[in-house]
């Protein structure tokens, strides 16, 4: 029996490949908190608010003290979006960092946009100016030569707004002498700082710390630092700056002080009585006018 020629058998099919399972989706990457939310800002805004109407040296407020006080965490991130261009209408700097001054931000002041005006032309921004143009060596300078220390941001108002009132010749804070000096056509105006004159009277033994010219000096750096340290309410009682300037005698005391009252750089003011009990120490520190008892300092 032969082999007999045909078709072979059928192949058998083979078994279709099994689709691979799929992937599991990877969970969707949870979003960062924001260096600085909407909610930081807010509490900023409001807290720079409070600062604008307690006024004084209140206000404008250094950028780190106002993340303390609102009690937001500052970093790299959170001072980016701090001055990101979107907040511009809520913040305004004197100055923002560069690759120069990195650390130029936190140290800057800030203040409400709508101020900037106000805020230039303040006692404050003068203050600064003023005493770094002394640096030339000349006491004597034009709004334009005081500008050049100013901050970018305030340079254009405060060139404007301390042209305005040395061309009225009044000041809008006492100790500055407005003077003109013909040349030409034109009429130029400077701008001085006064001096509080030393007294005729003599003291019979002069201290070696504080000298009698020193004494405006002296006086107005004490009122600063027990004010600070007072909560900057613009009262400092007399008998704590009779005790921060020791070497100075009572009576010599009393005319150097009347001398920087005349000068309208600061008042003196009695208690009420009512919110603070002073003790017989602070009582008998006081100044006694008529029926007053002058005992509170202030800056006018």
């Amino acid at each position: 029996m032969g082999n007999a020629k045909g078709k072979g058998l059928p192949r058998a099919k083979a078994a279709p490949r099994a689709k691979p399972a799929p992937r599991a989706k990877a969970p969707p990457k949870a979003k960062a908190a924001p260096a600085l939310s909407g909610e930081g800002l807010s509490r900023m805004r409001a807290v720079l608010d409070s600062q604008r109407a307690l006024g004084g040296g209140s206000y404008p407020v250094p950028v780190q003290r106002l993340f303390e006080l609102a009690a937001v965490p500052m970093s790299d991130a959170a001072l980016k979006v701090f001055v990101a261009p979107k907040n511009g209408k809520l913040f305004a700097l004197t100055a923002k960092s560069s690759k120069k001054e990195p650390d130029a931000t936190e140290k800057a002041l800030v203040f409400l946009p709508e101020d900037r005006d106000v805020v230039a032309g303040s006692a404050a921004i003068f203050d600064e100016a003023f005493e770094a143009a002394r640096q030339t060596g000349s006491d004597l300078f034009t709004a334009a030569d005081l500008a050049k220390h100013v901050p970018t941001a305030l340079k254009k108002a405060f060139q404007s707004s301390v042209e305005k009132w040395a061309r009225r010749g009044t000041a809008p804070f006492p100790g500055i002498l407005v003077l003109r000096r013909k040349s030409t056509r034109k009429v130029d105006v400077y701008l001085h700082r006064l001096e509080v004159p030393a007294p005729m009277t003599k003291v019979k033994q002069p201290s070696a710390q504080i000298s009698l010219d020193g004494f405006a000096r002296e006086f107005a750096r004490e009122f600063e630092r027990l004010d600070r340290a007072s909560g900057n309410n613009n009262y400092v009682l007399l008998h704590d700056l009779r005790r921060a300037l020791p070497d100075v005698e009572r009576a010599e005391f009393d005319d150097r002080l009347k001398e920087l009252r005349l000068a309208k750089l600061f008042t003196l003011d009695s208690p009420d009585g009512r919110h603070v009990r002073l003790t017989p120490e602070q009582l008998d520190s006081g100044i006694r006018e008529g029926s007053s008892n002058l005992v509170y300092v202030a800056r006018r």
